[in-house]
């Protein structure tokens, strides 16, 4: 099983930087200031402009997929992405 130093790690540098990387080139965690302004930027153009980044902390993003919600670093779905 995946430690949760390693998740605390990532969502430690997504709140730094924005995102980080957890799958090179395929999936990486957002912080939520970073999808609103991302969001904020795109506008209507982007295909998740509807979503509301402002009720989770953290947003899981795959290649050709809607991002996922992620609550913080003990999250099931950050885990089992780490697997």
């Amino acid at each position: 099983m995946v430690s949760n130093v390693k998740t605390q790690q990532l969502c430690s540098e997504a709140d730094q930087h924005g995102y980080v990387a957890v799958h090179e080139g395929s999936v990486w965690l957002a912080s939520r200031k970073y999808m609103m302004e991302r969001q904020k930027e795109f506008g209507n153009a982007g295909q998740d402009y509807k979503s509301d980044y402002s009720s989770h902390p953290y947003w899981l993003q795959m290649t050709e997929a809607l991002p996922q919600p992620i609550t913080g670093p003990a999250d099931e779905n950050l885990l089992n992405v780490l697997i």
